[in-house]
């Protein structure tokens, strides 16, 4: 395969390669993205326990430029030994976030269209990933719960309330996202009401069989304010048909574990 003079070679075995079918009119700038992504974009973030990034990339097309969120995985995650059976065979990275994002949107939750999804895998079986999708427009903020006025009471129930909902539908799909912090979780104010989308779905797993330490693991990061969980957890109690006051009990519980450790 051919090299270019980056960082990245081509000498990868791709082992993966999936290009959103409604955007093959711009399948050669995507499929550049692996090659370029070293050089091009700003960069936005970056984990330095997994050394994964992300960057915000243009590209061009008929249209006008498309901003792209791209994320560049360095190491792939797995599950433990006993759940490989699964159909993702343990492995999460790239092709998971894909994965997850048509689902979400399948089921009407929001979550950015995703564009492509690479692989690489070398001899040696290190591994690279990058998983590209829309960069959503400027009316969601970025930052956690920007535009939410917390101190008009009847707004923060509201926007509590509806997001509480969005997680039972989550939940309710089997998808349970294991870091509802708020930078994972996108706000946008519409009228008497919220859209309210996720991201970084390689943090998100799917569920046949759901236990009570599924949810709670899911819930416990959103917010280290207890008043806010006790309230998230008895609208999302309602929904889920669970006994309010043992639920927020045990949520409460792990919610205070959580923070202290």
């Amino acid at each position: 395969m051919r090299e270019n003079s980056g960082k990245f070679k081509l000498t990868h075995y791709r082992n993966y390669t999936w290009i959103n079918p409604s955007y093959l009119d711009i399948q050669t700038q995507l499929l550049e993205i692996p090659e370029n992504f070293e050089q091009n974009g700003v960069l936005l973030h970056v984990n330095p326990f997994d050394f994964s990034s992300v960057k915000k990339v243009k590209i061009d097309s008929l249209g006008g430029g498309i901003d792209l969120a791209v994320k560049a995985f360095k190491f792939p995650q797995y599950i433990p030994l006993r759940r490989r059976l699964r159909p993702n065979r343990g492995l999460m990275g790239a092709r998971h976030c894909k994965k997850i994002a048509m689902i979400l949107r399948n089921m009407g939750i929001l979550t950015p269209e995703p564009l492509a999804s690479f692989e690489f895998q070398k001899p040696i079986g290190a591994y690279q990933g990058f998983y590209a999708c829309r960069f959503l427009e400027t009316n969601f903020n970025h930052k956690p719960f920007l535009g939410i006025d917390f101190t008009n009471e009847i707004m923060y129930r509201e926007f509590l309330g509806e997001f509480a909902h969005t997680i039972f539908r989550l939940h309710k799909c089997g998808i349970f996202h294991y870091d509802l912090t708020h930078s994972n979780i996108l706000v946008n104010k519409v009228g008497d009401g919220f859209n309210i989308a996720f991201i970084d779905l390689n943090a998100c797993r799917k569920r046949i069989y759901v236990k009570e330490k599924h949810i709670l693991g899911s819930l416990v990061k959103i917010s280290s304010s207890a008043h806010v969980m006790n309230f998230i957890g008895l609208e999302y109690a309602k929904h889920m048909g669970l006994d309010p006051v043992k639920f927020t009990y045990k949520l409460d519980f792990a919610h205070g574990n959580h923070w202290q450790n």
